[in-house]
């Protein structure tokens, strides 16, 4: 089924802040994901696959922060957040800093070779477009009646965190992915 690009402009506009809040959360934990990596891992020995492995924990990490507070605001009733949160996990091995993850090539970092990195971010965002097509549906009518976007973003202690203001950048992002998904005529899935 093919995603609705007005739907998915709609609820990145209405999430928002939700998505620059979780996404802050997200890479917050992928970046102690990543500090993580380089107790267990002999980084002086052998520093491309230290590179290598905290890419994809950072990546792993903040996807699935994603998905988590996709699921959460769905569970909640807010399936205009859970849309646009499962967009953002869809769309995450495309923005930066995982974009250039992939990309990289060679065997000294920083530009170490994450040849499982494809494979990992196809696998990732399968689960993430399948959510978010599910989620599809629920979102249109909230949007058509001028709900959702009220998630509130657990911190990684379990409370809430207050929804920050703007998400001008995260707003740009997902503007600029539906005008690329209306551009190719299969939705750009």
């Amino acid at each position: 089924m093919a995603i609705d690009p007005i739907t998915a402009s709609s609820a990145a506009a209405a999430a928002a802040p939700i998505l620059q809040d979780a996404l802050g959360q997200a890479l917050k934990l992928g970046e102690q994901a990543a500090k993580d990596v380089l107790k267990t891992v002999k980084c002086k020995l052998y520093p491309c696959r230290c590179t290598v492995e905290q890419r994809a924990a950072s990546f792993k990490a903040t996807f699935g922060t994603l998905i988590n507070e996709a699921k959460a605001s769905a569970k909640g009733g807010d399936w205009v957040s859970a849309y646009a949160l499962a967009d953002a996990a869809s769309e995450l091995g495309q923005v930066q800093p995982f974009l250039g993850y992939v990309t990289s090539s060679g065997s000294k970092p920083p530009n170490c070779t994450w040849t499982s990195g494809p494979g990992l971010y196809a696998q990732k965002r399968a689960i993430a477009a399948a959510l978010r097509e599910g989620y599809q549906m629920n979102a249109g009518d909230q949007l058509a009646r001028g709900e959702g976007g009220t998630h509130r973003v657990r911190k990684a202690t379990g409370g809430a965190t207050p929804l920050l203001l703007g998400g001008a950048l995260i707003l740009g992002l997902f503007l600029a992915a539906g005008a690329g998904k209306k551009k190719n005529g299969n939705g750009g899935r």
